[in-house]
């Protein structure tokens, strides 16, 4: 019986330390932007010179079905100016 409260209160205080988390996420960060039509996402000034985002999907079929399985999602990005390349898998 003393274990179960130990448990409760273990949980409940938990909950408690994540709810003052968010909220001191949400005071100290605000409600965000709102970014309405026709403003670009990114209106921090910054170019992307270039940079390019390119998603790779491989895809097969196997014998007798008609729907393709993905096997592997990966996210390219590509920077001419700095010659990198990151693959995020």
């Amino acid at each position: 019986m003393y274990r179960r409260w130990i448990k409760m209160i273990a949980v409940l205080a938990c909950c408690g330390l994540l709810l003052t988390g968010f909220g001191v996420y949400k005071v100290l960060l605000g409600p965000g932007k709102a970014i309405s039509a026709g403003e670009p996402a990114d209106s921090s000034g910054q170019e992307l010179n270039g940079q390019e985002t390119i998603l790779l999907v491989g895809a097969d079929q196997r014998p007798g079905e008609t729907n393709f399985n993905t096997d592997s999602i990966i996210l390219a990005g590509i920077n001419p100016l700095t010659k990198r390349i990151s693959l995020l898998s």
